[in-house]
């Protein structure tokens, strides 16, 4: 028999709420565009669509989590940065 589904942790859901406002933006999660100084980048704008504070995201620092995690699992990449290699020559958030 097919396994039962686990519920999702509150921490899947805030990824997946920051993935679906980058797509509703118009962006690709793994192409985003690349930061202009002195410029709003997206991650205000999906701070705005968001709109901390909410019951999935409490507060700043809980999106920002979020984001980080993303980052680091390779779910989120800017354009035109390198992505995170560590010394032992693996890309950061694979496992080996």
């Amino acid at each position: 028999p097919p396994l039962p589904k686990r519920p999702r942790t509150k921490a899947q859901e805030q990824e997946s709420a920051v993935v679906e406002a980058i797509v509703q933006l118009g962006h690709e999660p793994l192409k985003l565009p690349p930061r202009t100084p002195g410029k709003p980048w997206i991650k205000s704008q999906v701070r705005k669509r968001l709109n901390p504070p909410s019951p999935l995201f409490p507060s700043d620092n809980v999106l920002d989590k979020a984001w980080e995690r993303l980052k680091k699992d390779g779910q989120l990449i800017e354009e035109g940065v390198s992505p995170k290699i560590d010394q032992r020559g693996t890309l950061a958030g694979e496992d080996s």
